[in-house]
């Protein structure tokens, strides 16, 4: 092989590598551009969902049914203007978790909005049923189990909805299956209590009458 020949394959191969470093160095640059913006994306979803998840923990904090049964007020006005308030904010909050659920890019973040906002629900209805036993002198060791339970169910829902939100933040990924492969159970949403007052049709009257 002649000099010049040499020199003209050097100058190819030293083309061919500079091409390919500037294409390297392109979609390096596209990959990691995509990938920052990504990740902001996450981070100010994250932030949006903490600021109607942290409501929610307020919430269930103040509705807990022992704290509400241990300070009743005898005065009936007195006591139905605390019920209307936890009512209110239950409404607004669930209504900002069911906004949630219709837009999350996650699709179990979804799951677990619609399934809060059922729990929260119940859990509100029986702590309403245990106020109103202490209120009335019944029997009250059923109802407050009740709400006791619906109460740690929310609350398991609300922390179990913390955890799926920060993973999303992160970016990391959600497992669906075990080990071998099969699919775990997907979450099964709470079954809506009737509220007091009214049967499981949504009929007048006291259904423990």
């Amino acid at each position: 092989m002649s000099a010049v020949t040499e020199t003209a394959s050097v100058t190819v191969l030293v083309a061919l590598a500079s091409g390919a470093g500037a294409f390297g160095g392109a979609a390096f640059s596209t990959w990691w551009t995509h990938r920052t913006g990504e990740q902001q994306r996450r981070r100010e979803q994250q932030q949006r969902d903490a600021a109607t998840i942290g409501p929610v923990m307020g919430l269930l904090a103040d509705a807990d049914p022992q704290r509400l049964t241990m300070n009743l007020r005898r005065d009936p006005v007195e006591q139905a203007a605390i019920n209307t308030a936890l009512g209110d904010r239950l409404d607004q909050l669930v209504g900002q978790l069911l906004v949630m659920a219709a837009g999350h890019p996650d699709d179990t973040v979804r799951a677990s909005c619609r399934e809060l906002s059922v729990s929260l629900r119940n859990a509100h209805i029986s702590a309403m049923y245990a106020v109103t036993d202490f209120l009335s002198n019944r029997q009250v060791t059923g109802s407050l189990k009740t709400a006791k339970d619906d109460h740690d169910t929310a609350r398991r829902v609300v922390e179990r909805l913390l955890e799926e939100v920060a993973r999303y933040g992160s970016g990391r990924r959600q497992v669906t299956s075990d080990r071998w492969g099969r699919r775990l159970r997907p979450l099964t949403p709470s079954t809506r209590r009737p509220a007091p007052g009214a049967d499981s049709n949504g009929a007048a009257g006291d259904p423990r009458a």
